[in-house]
């Protein structure tokens, strides 16, 4: 196994085929200059072995640092994708994916009770 680390975003490669290229992923981090201590090494993409119609998935993060959306890519075409929202408490408020119909989004809402239970 190989590993990889360069500054200002730290890119770690893993050869699970030791000795060969045949099967490599890169996972990549969010580790750049002026990035808040407490948002470092966020997982911002993971790409898979280069090959024909490969997905790489990217992560995407609100202003808070939360994981806001998910991303399934091929090429440069986001195929599919989960969102999620937060109420101000921080909770999740909204999740939603690509309607199965192939028209907007499907939505689930979380709703909380007075103790913050979800209901």
């Amino acid at each position: 196994m190989s590993a990889t680390v360069e500054a200002p975003v730290d890119v770690t490669a893993f050869n699970w085929c030791t000795g060969t290229n045949k099967r490599i992923t890169a996972r990549t981090y969010d580790l750049a200059a002026g990035v808040d201590v407490a948002k470092t090494g966020r997982l911002v993409q993971v790409d898979p072995p280069a090959g024909a119609g490969q997905a790489s998935t990217r992560q995407l993060y609100d202003a808070d640092g939360r994981a806001s959306e998910t991303q399934l890519v091929v090429g440069s075409t986001v195929k599919a994708y989960t969102k999620t929202t937060y109420d101000p408490a921080g909770r999740v408020l909204t999740t939603s994916v690509p309607s199965p119909t192939g028209t907007g989004d499907a939505v689930a809402v979380s709703c909380y009770n007075r103790f913050g239970e979800i209901t």
